[in-house]
């Protein structure tokens, strides 16, 4: 069995009393991009693995439709745990996890990190106030389930992410940006 890349027993902070497990990173062997995300939600935490829920099928969706391949994305999120009644992560138990974070950062070279929302981007920016090459931000996918301009930000990141890694993206973003993959209904 591969070594953990986040303690599935941590207590750094609260969160640990009311999770039902630590939600680690997922990184295919392969993997040249990694998403971050700010914590897991219930789906997640029942199942134990990041963006699951609807807003990683939709970020998941988007990327399948570009034609990237599923072996080449890893997903973690700022905080390895569901925050009680989806608050969102406070910035000391994002900074409790940051040493989980940095791990998964420090992997490999990635070819592009793309950082998805507010929360992320300032865990993010605690260990790097000037972001690496490559590192770009996103609306959090749960914000194209709202929003529509969100969801056409999201989707252009994603085709450049796309054209950095060498696949076209056989969608175009129109497309993209109506796309739900029975999400939405």
């Amino acid at each position: 069995m591969d070594t953990p890349l986040v303690d599935p027993w941590c207590q750094r902070c609260g969160l640990a009393a009311a999770r039902t497990q630590v939600v680690q990173p997922e990184v295919p062997s392969g993997a040249t991009v990694l998403f971050i995300g700010r914590d897991p939600g219930k789906t997640e935490d029942k199942g134990g693995q990041p963006f699951t829920g609807r807003s990683g099928k939709l970020l998941r969706g988007m990327i399948a439709a570009l034609g990237v391949p599923a072996e080449q994305c890893a997903f973690h999120n700022v905080a390895a745990c569901h925050t009680p009644k989806d608050r969102g992560p406070t910035k000391d138990e994002m900074r409790a996890c940051r040493v989980w974070l940095r791990r998964v950062l420090t992997l490999r070279d990635w070819k592009a990190v793309v950082v998805l929302g507010k929360d992320a981007e300032w865990a993010v920016g605690e260990i790097y106030p000037v972001l690496p090459a490559g590192y770009v931000g996103a609306p959090h996918p749960s914000a194209g389930l709202r929003n529509r301009a969100s969801r056409r930000t999201l989707a252009g990141v994603l085709r450049g992410v796309a054209a950095t890694i060498g696949v076209a993206g056989r969608e175009p973003l129109d497309r993209l940006v109506t796309w739900s993959g029975g999400i939405d209904g």
